[in-house]
């Protein structure tokens, strides 16, 4: 008996500075909204979408040959029905709209002009990505509004598209130019890159001009993906959009029945070696409610504000909480894998005409879409220093490269980590170099040599074991109390 699933999911763009699809206060208000006749038409393995498309005298929106088997179509009544009693069909699930609805939250700007737009951001130091360096690392699929092509920081080796009306890839909404600029901008002087600087990036184009889509786009940019990863070595994919809905167990199969298509989609991607970081959503809420981030097979990330690049809590307040808090508008729970920074993110836009662009070039913008490319070049980053390790999960689990990345974060209780979260998950932490955080100085000073005696100050050319009441420097200061950049003097990471 062949049955269809009303599945309820409206999939937004989840960041915050642009709270997509995402009401006042952070409180959801989402518009589950049905596209009129159009369905998401899932087949039978061995099945031909063309063949059961043309059988039917159907035109397919989009075809998907690799996560998922089948095709995405507008029908009516008469011809929905004959779908469901084909035996090649497995089941018809509607296609779902996609909302980006920009609401300015509290004081917070959509974009601010920089004054220096070669800046390291601070969130860069702040997981201590800033001497990141790679030869030969993987490339990274940016599933979102597309890449700006001209960026300079932006090593763009390719993109598709699956709206109308563009067929490259190229960026014009800007929310993807800044998710890629966090993942991979290349070093720009001495200041600005991202967290793996020159890592290759697909633009794969799921979302128009005003941050809107559907679930066949979205499914389409996954399907390409899948298909793409071995020949263009994509062995991660950032996603920084979501929705409500749940996690659809055993991969969105019940039964032989696939019920959530998207789930299915992932879920094949990740076992054809495709690690996805993506955000944990906006909503202040339990991140179990939203997907892709309560699907077990992806690193789901929530937000942090950080506003001088340093563990310990010195910074002034951010636009969504104190220094060094879990973000007012964060989404928590069991199904987050990893915290890292969200608030007030320096990154790429481009500078033409578009709802994110801006003339200088960078922007700054809050959400967990801004955390969650934190971790995907991240995860570039480890998987080009772990010769030989398994970017394949499967149902139910994600891949060792990813849960080596996270086994290396700093839990909230350390210097490094955060307060204010009720969950659980660690802080991201990359660690090139080890510089605890970007702190000056350590949390705790060095205890001195026990048959050492100590004194205030350090005197250049003294005996090598000689102990001071500062920590370690060279050369040594003299004075023992550390430099502290004055209340209001931070600016993205730099004392001004």
């Amino acid at each position: 008996m062949k049955f269809w699933h009303l599945l309820v999911l409206t999939v937004i763009v989840v960041s915050a500075g642009v709270i997509w699809g995402v009401g006042g206060g952070g409180v959801a208000a989402q518009r589950s909204e049905v596209i009129p006749g159009r369905y998401i038409v899932i087949l039978e393995p061995g099945a031909s979408p063309d063949a059961v498309a043309a059988g039917h005298h159907l035109a397919p929106d989009h075809v998907f040959r690799s996560a998922l088997n089948g095709f995405s179509v507008a029908v009516g009544a008469s011809e929905l029905q004959a779908l469901t009693r084909d035996p090649r069909v497995n089941n018809v699930v509607p296609d779902r709209a996609m909302h980006a609805f920009p609401v300015s939250v509290g004081a917070a700007p959509i974009v601010e002009p920089l004054a220096v737009a070669a800046a390291l951001p601070n969130s860069i130091d702040r997981v201590d990505a800033e001497g990141a360096a790679l030869a030969s690392p993987p490339a990274i699929a940016i599933i979102d509004t597309g890449i700006d092509f001209t960026r300079p920081e932006l090593n763009v080796a390719g993109g598709v598209s699956f709206i109308k009306g563009n067929s490259t890839g190229q960026d014009d909404n800007g929310h993807g130019t800044h998710v890629s600029g966090t993942a991979a901008g290349r070093v720009m002087g001495t200041g600005f890159r991202g967290v793996a600087p020159g890592v290759p990036l697909y633009a794969v184009k799921v979302l128009n001009s005003s941050g809107s889509g559907s679930w066949s786009t979205v499914i389409s940019g996954v399907d390409w993906v899948t298909n793409n990863a071995a020949s263009k070595g994509i062995r991660v994919a950032n996603m920084s959009l979501g929705g409500t809905g749940s996690n659809s167990a055993n991969c969105g199969v019940s039964g032989s029945t696939v019920v959530d298509p998207l789930h299915r989609a992932i879920c094949n991607s990740v076992q054809a070696g495709v690690v996805y970081a993506v955000a944990a959503g906006n909503s202040a809420s339990d991140a179990s409610g939203f997907v892709p981030a309560a699907y077990p097979e992806v690193v789901a990330v929530s937000a942090v504000g950080d506003s001088d690049g340093r563990g310990g809590h010195a910074g002034p307040a951010t636009s969504y909480g104190a220094d060094d808090t879990f973000a007012t508008f964060s989404n928590f729970g069991s199904s987050v894998r990893l915290a890292a920074p969200g608030v007030d993110i320096l990154s790429t836009v481009p500078t033409g005409n578009c709802q994110l662009c801006n003339p200088s070039g960078y922007g700054l913008l809050s959400g967990t879409s801004m955390a969650s490319p934190h971790v995907s070049g991240a995860l570039a980053l480890y998987i080009a220093l772990h010769a030989g390790v398994s970017t394949t999960g499967s149902a139910g689990t994600i891949s060792p490269a990813a849960l080596g990345l996270i086994a290396q974060a700093k839990p909230q209780s350390d210097f490094c980590g955060f307060t204010g979260d009720p969950g659980s998950e660690p802080f991201l932490y990359v660690g090139q170099p080890d510089t605890d955080c970007g702190a000056l100085t350590a949390p705790t000073p060095t205890p001195a040599p026990p048959t050492a005696t100590p004194t205030a100050t350090s005197t250049p050319g003294g005996p090598p074991n000689t102990p001071t009441a500062t920590p370690t420097q060279a050369p040594p200061t003299p004075s023992p109390t550390p430099t502290v950049c004055p209340p209001g003097k931070v600016k993205q990471g730099r004392c001004v």
